[in-house]
């Protein structure tokens, strides 16, 4: 679930890592007691990678549910919500028009295509689900998205099969054993190389 922190305690956690107290979070764990949520790193900047994990003690932080930012889901209609202009990434660019949500990652950061900026990044608690739009920009736009959407699938199950056809040569390989009579700190490389046998 995305959350929002408050109180003085957890938004002064937040404004010690950078992150602004108004943006959204990622519950990666909970115990009952405490809670981990995971927010952009405010030091990476809008195309960076970077998060931090921050844990608050459920008895001193209020750590809520944000209703709003949990119906920011790929394919969702959206736009920038009014007031957010100080929240968002440095663009040369700022979308006015209405968006379809690309992706979500564990940070609270949504990637948007609007019609001339496709990957725009910022934020769940800065965009708001709005009905789309029955235009046929909005309908090229959402068919455009989907298109961009399978050629990173589609390069994401390559990565995933180079992967396991790596991992199937390194299995295959055979192991070294090290012989009883094993090398001792005295023993040099040829001496080590005849006793494994491998030369």
């Amino acid at each position: 679930d995305l959350v929002r922190i408050r109180g003085d305690a957890g938004v002064s956690m937040l404004e010690s890592q950078g992150v602004p107290h108004e943006h959204v979070g990622m519950v990666v764990r909970s115990d009952g007691s405490q809670a981990a949520v995971r927010f952009r790193d405010g030091a990476s900047d809008g195309d960076g990678e970077g998060s931090v994990d921050l844990v608050f003690d459920l008895g001193e932080v209020d750590v809520r549910r944000d209703e709003a930012s949990n119906l920011v889901r790929p394919g969702a209609a959206v736009r920038l919500r009014e007031g957010s202009a100080g929240l968002l990434p440095a663009a040369p660019h700022r979308p006015s028009a209405v968006g379809v949500v690309y992706a979500t990652h564990g940070d609270g950061t949504a990637v948007v295509d609007f019609l001339g900026s496709f990957g725009f990044r910022c934020n769940a608690a800065c965009l708001e689900v709005v009905e789309a739009p029955g235009t046929t920009e909005h309908a090229v736009l959402c068919f455009l998205s989907d298109c961009l959407s399978w050629s990173e699938v589609s390069a994401q199950h390559c990565e995933e099969r180079e992967e396991a056809s790596l991992v199937r040569l390194m299995s295959s390989l055979p192991t070294s054993v090290v012989p009883s009579g094993g090398p001792t700190p005295s023993s040099s490389s040829a001496e080590i190389a005849s006793r494994s046998g491998l030369f």
